[in-house]
């Protein structure tokens, strides 16, 4: 920045009548600007006033941000793939810089890496059995085809704090064209055939095994009458898109959802971090 008997050397002259506009212009660059030959990436910015400097940075400062990508885990494998930090460009900063730089300084933009919420180790770690619950499977090959498929869907899925499962969501409509086929469903009081049949057995195992993990149960509904393969008050009727299962994560760790078919049984757990 122009020091203050620079700007007031400025204003004498131009009260004098001895700076016309140009010149003004010329003079208040050199004093206040970029000092001359500097360059930011490449590009010359000698000159620039603040105003201008900011604008031309805010500009360049996009493309060279990347959002951070949190550790995940691959449902089809269990694999914990890493993370991936994200960088943003510290504005104030590379502005600063600029205006006090020396004359024919190569400057680049003021980086600043950005951490991901969710680290891998953390992830490694979602090995405490938080909840755990067992139901065995019965009825027609075609129901225990559901039941996989629906199991499938919700395997491995990690909920972070403050997060939302919707098994509707998860599991996805059931239709042909995604595998489902006809098997027995709960309609009202009567029993019927439905694309799906045999899933409430997934999403009630699910709700048992998130009440012993502590989540919170935004949404569930009861059958009309009570399935043979939980206790009477224990189980979870979804339907698409109406009856949903919401579970919300409200605790300060992530919980990872695992469903299996192990032989004759459908086994539910919900897992927390080791040590916590």
């Amino acid at each position: 920045m122009a020091s203050w008997h620079r700007l007031y050397a400025l204003a004498l002259l131009a009260a004098a009548g001895l700076v016309a506009g140009g010149v003004a212009e010329r003079l208040e660059r050199r004093w206040r600007g970029v000092p001359p030959g500097v360059t930011l990436e490449g590009r010359p910015i000698g000159g620039l006033l603040e105003h201008e400097l900011r604008a031309l940075v805010e500009r360049m400062a996009g493309p060279a941000e990347r959002e951070p990508v949190d550790a995940a885990v691959d449902p089809a494998t269990g694999q914990v793939l890493p993370e991936r930090p994200g960088v943003t460009v510290d504005v104030d900063e590379t502005v600063w810089v600029a205006l006090h730089a020396a004359p024919g300084e190569s400057l680049a933009l003021v980086r600043v890496a950005v951490r991901p919420r969710l680290d891998a180790a953390t992830l490694r770690q979602l090995r405490r059995v938080l909840g755990f619950y067992v139901t065995w499977m019965h009825g027609s090959p075609a129901r225990q085809h559901n039941i996989e498929l629906a199991s499938r869907a919700i395997h491995n899925t990690l909920l972070r704090p403050g997060e939302t499962f919707s098994f509707n969501e998860a599991v996805g409509e059931r239709t042909w064209e995604r595998g489902y086929r006809p098997a027995p469903v709960v309609a009202g009081e009567a029993v019927g055939e439905g694309l799906g049949g045999g899933i409430c057995q997934v999403a009630s195992t699910l709700y048992n095994a998130a009440r012993q993990a502590g989540l919170t149960v935004v949404e569930r509904h009861r059958h009309p009458t009570s399935p043979r393969y939980v206790p009477p008050g224990q189980d979870a009727a979804v339907s698409w898109p109406g009856l949903d299962l919401k579970l919300r994560n409200d605790g300060a760790e992530p919980v990872l959802l695992q469903a299996e078919q192990l032989g004759s049984s459908l086994v539910v757990r919900i897992l927390g971090p080791v040590g916590r």
